[in-house]
């Protein structure tokens, strides 16, 4: 970081793979310094110098004369932190509110190998591709990009709002960084570009260390860990002293040594969505180890595949999902998962229920610990579709633009902490807003808790045991208060309420609870018919997001492309008024932005109150209330 000294390290050798006999220089913003060898090993360390990148420029004078060089980055030295009390990341000790982002392994090319060869990013720029050529796509994986390339995504995602990334490795024919007790040299190098210009775009990255267990049928297993005597078992018994153990804590070590100091690098974890599959032993033991060598990050884990119990189950034991049961054979599955943060995949969203209900469901789910979104909406591209021959694909399509919406701005009223989609494309603006809206609101403040809170248990989640009748009835509940709009809060089976909450027990078959009329008043919106809110008030009432959508027609599709449920809604034009109430008696800014536009479209000074009738459309809404910075 900037202030502190910059080591660099150097080995010569000639084209024979011999040291020849040398002196060694590096050149650094018009300064020249000599390394002193220690043994075969040429080092110095470098005084003073600024925050940003540097390029430093080494050169032999001697029996050889070679030159190179490489990019020194210093950074501010504020890492990203997670703050478990205002459920959000934070840097220098500032709460920043739901972050977002999405896994970007690879990126859209036209013309692969022509001289006009150009990324294809954005909905406009793929349609028009599509159009002239259907299902004609190519892309490039995240480890063959250069860094033009690199430049040209990472500022297209920043002009979208998009604040992380998300990077796997290693599984199927996919480059490995591990390369059997060290890590690839031209992967740390592809690691540390990503890194780089995620850091000028104002973007962090995630980075999952391995991806499925090795030998699993799709990760093929390196010759030289085979020829130390590898076994599947090796990989789910980290406690088994074994030699694949060592040698893959040699990797970690390597990555540790060389971005333990990254700002840009925000969380690490074992296997990204592997982890379900890797164990808790696994993820536990590199856990341990990470946070020993590079204790200013996080690391995180996704140990729910689908949630089928509620949260704190899930994270307490191994649920052998998705590809787990074949890997745990001989393994305790009661190990709780260590990680502080823990993800879950909301690929199942919308097959039994309308996704926006579906997804505030779950959300609310994720507000009882320490969860994030870690996957979602997949758009499954053509190519693929035409590789592992599905019959559709909802790639580009207006279904798939309204799930990356729903979860987005749900997540953001919810105050999910990280949200992050799976190779999102077509729709990379759906953030445009949210970043907008989330850089004006205090997160250090406190929050309105809700005023009505529905006890939840094992049996209301859905998709396990108990069946689908719970989360039918929360569904339903959700339907109720978002129209109204009241926000609610689910309770555990033990939790206490706090004082002046009002309790409902969610009972099958749904009846519209008996609650005083105050009560359901008590919010800060009124919205028209076809139109539902969840929103977030501060405790002092001058702060508020909400998030409006259009709630007028959904589509159900039987045979549904792959990872997509079979409910989408597809809304239709509908005049909306929106009227604010409840607020306090002083200026405050109100502010409403189209969706669908991406554009502020109403902005003024409100007291108390306010109202705005907006024309038939079939757009979504953002409502901001802000009192003056």
């Amino acid at each position: 970081k900037v202030g502190s000294p910059v080591p660099v390290s150097a080995v010569v050798v000639d084209a024979d793979g011999t040291h020849p006999d040398v002196q060694v220089t590096i050149r650094v913003n018009g300064r020249t310094t000599s390394l002193q060898a220690k043994g075969d090993l040429w080092s110095t360390t470098l005084e003073e110098l600024p925050e940003g990148e540097h390029l430093a420029e080494l050169e032999t004078t001697g029996d050889t004369r070679l030159t190179s060089s490489l990019v020194l980055r210093v950074t501010d030295g504020h890492f990203l932190q997670y703050a478990p009390a205002a459920h959000s990341l934070m840097r220098n000790g500032r709460p920043l509110g739901p972050l977002s982002g999405s896994y970007q392994g690879m990126v859209f090319a036209r013309d692969i190998g022509r001289p006009q060869e150009a990324l294809v990013q954005g909905q406009a720029d793929w349609s028009a591709w599509h159009e002239a050529e259907p299902d004609a796509e190519h892309w490039h994986y995240w480890e063959a990009l250069t860094e033009a390339e690199l430049e040209t995504r990472f500022a297209y995602l920043e002009s979208c709002g998009w604040d992380l990334l998300h990077l796997c490795q290693g599984w199927g024919l996919w480059e490995k960084l591990d390369a059997c007790g060290h890590i690839a040299p031209h992967g740390a190098e592809q690691v540390g570009m990503v890194l780089r210009v995620a850091a000028r775009h104002g973007m962090a990255l995630l980075q999952a260390l391995s991806h499925y267990p090795y030998g699993n049928g799709q990760t093929p297993v390196l010759r030289q860990y085979l020829e130390a005597g590898y076994q599947d078992s090796d990989w789910t018994h980290p406690d088994a002293d074994t030699r694949f153990t060592e040698l893959f804590h040699g990797y970690l070590h390597d990555y540790a040594d060389l971005f333990r100091d990254e700002t840009a690098l925000f969380a690490l974890s074992t296997s990204g969505e592997g982890d379900i599959a890797a164990g808790p032993d696994r993820v536990n033991d590199t856990c341990r180890f990470m946070q020993t060598h590079m204790p200013n990050h996080i690391f995180l884990c996704e140990p729910i595949f689908q949630l089928f119990d509620l949260p704190d189950e899930h994270r307490r034991q191994w649920h052998l999902q998705g590809g787990a049961q074949k890997r745990a054979e001989g393994c305790r599955t009661d190990v709780a998962w260590e990680p502080q943060l823990a993800g879950s995949r909301l690929y199942w969203m919308g097959r039994e229920l309308h996704p926006e209900i579906d997804l505030a469901v779950e959300f609310k789910f994720l507000q009882l610990g320490d969860y994030f979104m870690g996957e979602g909406s997949w758009p499954c591209p053509h190519l693929y579709r035409r590789f592992m021959g599905y019959r559709d694909s909802w790639a580009g399509t207006e279904r798939y633009r309204r799930r990356v919406r729903d979860s987005l701005y749900l997540g953001l009223v919810h105050r999910n902490p990280v949200m992050l989609t799976w190779e999102e494309q077509y729709a990379e603006d759906e953030r445009s807003i949210l970043q907008q809206v989330r850089r004006k609101i205090n997160w250090s403040q406190p929050f309105q808790p809700a005023l009505v809170g529905i006890r939840v248990e094992s049996s209301h989640v859905g998709g396990g045991p108990w069946g689908s009748e719970g989360r039918h009835t929360l569904g339903q509940y959700e339907e109720y208060f978002s129209t109204l709009p009241l926000m609610t809060r689910y309770l555990g089976p033990h939790e206490t309420p706090e004082p002046g909450l009002t309790v409902l027990a969610a009972t099958s078959p749904f009846a519209a609870p008996d609650l005083p009329a105050e009560l359901l008043a008590s919010g800060p919106l009124c919205l028209s018919s076809g139109y539902r809110a969840s929103y977030l008030w501060s405790a002092d009432r001058q702060s508020l997001i909400a998030y409006v959508y259009n709630c007028t027609h959904h589509e159900h599709l039987e045979s549904c492309p792959d990872l997509s449920g079979n409910w989408y809604r597809l809304p239709r034009p509908q005049a909306c008024q929106i009227a604010l109430r409840n607020l306090p008696s002083v200026p405050l800014h109100w502010a409403v932005y189209s969706l669908n536009e991406k554009r502020c479209l109403h902005e003024e000074l409100v007291e108390g109150s306010g109202q705005l009738n907006l024309p038939e459309s079939d757009d979504d809404y953002l409502v901001l209330v802000v009192g003056d910075e």
